[in-house]
């Protein structure tokens, strides 16, 4: 009578028997794929929490710049906003021109941003051109540097800004950026002020 053992394998054996070792291994690598994966979706799909005009216009006074409040006017300029518009602070100096609007509804950051998205394109794109466009979960992140100017258009959920200085100066627009907390790639930090 012949006995079955390891050596006539799986196929001859009424028994199959599991390495218990090889389980742990492959559960082990499995749970940290998962575990890495899970850590890349946090960082790439968390909403960023826009910030109010209020908290705005508080870290422009705090970076030296005097903001206005530019609500009406824009009021005046378009009466759609009035239904749409919370409010909007900017500042302006011989070389920067930036705007942070805060609005009712995540649409209407998004349009705005739209807006600005394509009025930077038909007036600064071209062959020379740096570009940046960055989207994730809630954010969209997009510059344009021609060397001369740079251009800025962000939409964090129900805010938006708009922003252009000399290239000189875009230091500066970053350094309101990543203290607003709308600018975080690794990319930017190293040209702060």
């Amino acid at each position: 009578m012949r006995r079955y053992n390891d050596i006539d394998g799986p196929s001859k054996s009424p028994y199959v028997k599991y390495d218990v070792k090889g389980f742990l291994k492959l559960g082990g690598f499995i749970l940290f794929l998962g575990l890495v994966f899970l850590l890349m979706i946090h960082f790439l799909v968390v909403p960023k929490d826009p910030i109010t005009a209020d908290q705005a216009e508080q870290i422009m006074q705090e970076l030296g710049y005097s903001p206005q409040d530019v609500t009406e006017a824009y009021y005046n300029s378009d009466p759609n906003y009035r239904s749409t518009l919370k409010r909007s602070v900017a500042f302006e100096t011989a070389d920067i021109h930036f705007e942070f609007f805060e609005f009712l509804t995540d649409k209407s950051a998004s349009n705005l941003y739209g807006q600005a998205y394509t009025n930077i394109i038909r007036e600064k794109d071209g062959s020379n051109t740096i570009k940046i466009h960055q989207k994730v979960a809630n954010y969209i992140f997009f510059t344009l540097d021609d060397h001369t100017t740079y251009n800025v258009a962000i939409y964090v959920g129900n805010t938006a800004v708009y922003a252009y200085a000399s290239s000189e100066q875009k230091a500066a627009v970053n350094q309101v950026l990543d203290k607003m907390g709308y600018l975080e790639s690794s990319i930017f930090k190293r040209d702060k002020a």
